[in-house]
């Protein structure tokens, strides 16, 4: 994937999140966009929101509002686009129980009542039956998708309702990257360097320069799975003979990355300084240098692409930045 293929995200809205009851679609600058407001005013509300967003991260169970209605839950939505702005998708992320149900809005024919991607071979047999459209034959499910998107692209716009489906791993994988600095992590500046390796490793392995390694990587892996994949749809046919087909997909994006970092400090004199028992002032100074460090990656040349969203929340201790 390269960096082009990236959504940016244009803009938020935030429904039952704590203090954020009914906020309307917000935007957000490209570059820098600065939330300021008292305590409980929903600053980390927002940025949780945006966890909930493009990351499935799960409210917690003080998530709810207290002027919620009942059977209301949790909901956010964005709005995203590409660089150039020729082509938009909304995002719906809602607090299910315990889970995130992420969904995209799509139009959809009513015949249809979903993408036909994803939908079962039966379901789609059934539709092409009732509305006339000529059959592909066989038993593959690949040539009847393909000739139900064919068949929807001939319709008239009007035709056409917006229906919410379940967010496709291909959106998926093209929404950006969040990552947080938080408040609490004041004393743990390993975990920042963490968070900042991983945000800048990202950013490389999602760039033109390792995005062909990485497809022939994936296209191995996949390679290798198939045969799991066969298994597994043998199995389902042998033990349930009611199933008339099977479709299982796999998806690998290996631009995520999980960096192993680790610092080692010495002082003048050749003392070794442990970031564990490193006294307060210490530990400022070398929070101090890692925000600069942050910084001067976002304005050099090879800072972030829009695949990245940082989020500080409440760096209160350096205002300077």
């Amino acid at each position: 994937m390269t960096d082009g293929d990236r959504l940016m995200l244009r803009t938020i809205s935030v429904r039952n999140l704590r203090s954020l009851h009914d906020i309307p679609a917000t935007a957000l600058e490209t570059d820098l966009t600065i939330l300021a407001g008292q305590n409980g005013g929903g600053k980390t509300s927002f940025i949780d929101a945006l966890a909930m967003l493009l990351e499935s991260s799960v409210p917690n169970a003080s998530a709810l509002s207290s002027t919620t209605p009942d059977g209301e839950d949790v909901v956010v939505t964005g709005v995203f686009s590409s660089e150039d702005a020729g082509e938009n998708v909304i995002v719906r992320s809602t607090r299910v129980q315990n889970r995130v149900r992420r969904e995209v809005l799509r139009a959809v024919h009513p015949d249809f009542g979903a993408p036909p991607e994803g939908m079962t071979l039966p379901a789609l047999r059934a539709v092409f039956a009732a509305s006339n459209i000529p059959s592909p034959g066989g038993v593959a499910l690949a040539p009847f998708v393909k000739a139900a998107g064919q068949w929807i692209s001939e319709r008239p716009p009007a035709e056409l309702v917006d229906e919410w489906v379940d967010l496709p791993s291909d959106i998926a994988v093209r929404l950006p990257h969040l990552t947080v600095f938080r408040s609490q992590d004041a004393d743990n500046q390993l975990a920042r360097v963490d968070r900042l390796i991983a945000q800048e490793s990202q950013r490389l392995l999602s760039s033109a320069a390792y995005t062909p390694q990485l497809a022939a990587v994936a296209a191995e892996v996949q390679a290798a799975v198939d045969p799991v994949l066969d298994l597994i749809k043998k199995m389902i046919r042998q033990y349930c003979p009611i199933i008339e087909d099977i479709e299982i997909s796999t998806a690998f994006d290996f631009s995520r990355v999980s960096p192993q970092v680790r610092i080692q400090l010495k002082r003048v004199g050749g003392d070794p300084i442990a970031m564990n028992e490193a006294g307060s002032g210490i530990l400022q100074r070398v929070g101090l240098a890692i925000y600069a460090a942050n910084l001067a990656t976002l304005q050099g040349a090879g800072g972030p692409s829009s695949g990245t969203v940082l989020a500080y929340d409440e760096q209160d201790k350096h205002y300077d930045y």
